[in-house]
């Protein structure tokens, strides 16, 4: 089985009213791949936060399916931040596009699921011409900053798979006691890895 993730950066930007500015990230076909899937936002999206040791920090991201045919999602895993220890993955759900869009909101929250309408990602079907935000919460039980680079989901159509890399900056200071805002200088370093 091969598995292949070709990422183009495309050249348009929007501004989203949420947290952030959202870069489309167009996934291309690469020889058995699926083309067509869309992980929304790219580099341009980001958040910072506080937690305590074992809270949960919640991110959404967005993927859309342009590739003609419905997809599949199969599971994900957490992409690193170079230069940064990494959260550990603790939840990932769907919200379908029928839901209340909640592309790059960041929260904090303890329970699950973090919104009406979360559903299991493993399995999702994503129809084509339509969207998913996937939600995910990261927790660290260590005192420091922690980032992740946004989520790598594995997809399939038939007996293609692809993995296909969302890409969405989460910042979280860990402290023994919860902070209403993370220092200024972690959160300018993840700006500044955002603008890159």
């Amino acid at each position: 089985m091969r598995l292949c993730g070709c990422a183009r950066a495309r050249a348009g930007h929007r501004t989203w009213i949420a947290i952030a500015l959202m870069l489309p990230v167009v996934l291309t076909a690469c020889d058995n791949g699926i083309g067509g899937l869309t992980g929304v936002s790219g580099s341009g999206i980001y958040g910072t936060g506080s937690a305590t040791p074992g809270q949960i920090r919640f991110f959404t991201v967005n993927l859309s399916n342009d590739s003609g045919g419905v997809v599949k999602l199969e599971s994900a895993t957490l992409l690193p931040l170079r230069g940064f220890a990494p959260p550990r993955l603790v939840r990932i759900g769907v919200e379908p596009e029928n839901s209340p869009p909640v592309g790059g909101f960041e929260f904090v929250g303890s329970g699950w699921p973090p919104g009406l309408g979360t559903v299991a990602l493993r399995g999702f079907h994503l129809s084509d011409n339509h969207a998913a935000a996937i939600t995910y919460g990261v927790s660290s039980s260590d005192v420091g900053n922690v980032a992740a680079a946004g989520v790598r989901v594995l997809v399939s159509s038939g007996n293609r798979r692809q993995q296909v890399n969302v890409y969405g900056i989460l910042g979280v200071c860990v402290a023994q006691k919860r902070r209403s805002r993370c220092p200024p200088a972690f959160r300018h370093q993840i700006r500044r890895i955002r603008q890159r």
